[in-house]
């Protein structure tokens, strides 16, 4: 990482600043992606539309682990599913992001989702039936809250701030991950 993707992430001299959700979605695709010989970079990768997501998610090898950085248009927010190796029928994700709480979602810093919701699994099926959702035009509140506020609060959720006419403005990017890889850049 350069000296200003540090800076970007942890801040300068006039304090700690918490980082946007695209640069929090960056990182931790970093994390789980970068080992001798590539590096992630946001930029670089291709992204896939919501249809050739699915058509990937209907045929991963169960004993496989992935990871999913998603532009979620909508609501304005980058964030990363972790998808573990598993059963396909009930396969287990975890959500990982952070927010600057000026879209639909209030305020969140990524130390306090990792330490109260992160380990907390949702089914892959739920978040595929979101995205599935609100490409045609479906919002759910309470499906929102469930997946992206800490509290899985409705009330906390600003609707007004949803981007209706990017519904459909969904971008992802899809990779298999080694868990011993992550093992090794976290020591």
């Amino acid at each position: 990482m350069s000296i200003e993707e540090v800076e970007v992430i942890i801040g300068r001299e006039k304090g700690i600043v918490e980082p946007s959700c695209g640069v929090t979605a960056n990182a931790i695709m970093k994390l789980f992606l970068d080992k001798d010989g590539f590096s992630y970079c946001f930029e670089n990768e291709q992204t896939l539309s919501l249809e050739q997501l699915q058509e990937r998610l209907s045929c991963m090898p169960e004993c496989k682990s992935f990871v999913l950085r998603v532009n979620d248009g909508a609501l304005g927010h980058a964030y990363i599913v972790d998808i573990p190796k598993g059963e396909n029928s009930c396969r287990p994700a975890f959500l990982y992001q952070s927010d600057l709480g000026e879209g639909v979602t209030r305020k969140l810093r990524f130390e306090d989702w990792m330490t109260h919701k992160a380990l907390t699994p949702i089914l892959l099926d739920d978040i595929c039936n979101y995205f599935s959702c609100m490409s045609q035009n479906k919002t759910d509140l309470e499906q929102i809250a469930t997946l992206f506020d800490i509290d899985g609060n409705v009330k906390m959720l600003r609707k007004e701030n949803i981007q209706y006419q990017k519904h459909d403005n969904f971008s992802f990017q899809l990779f298999e991950y080694d868990t011993d890889n992550i093992e090794k850049t976290l020591r």
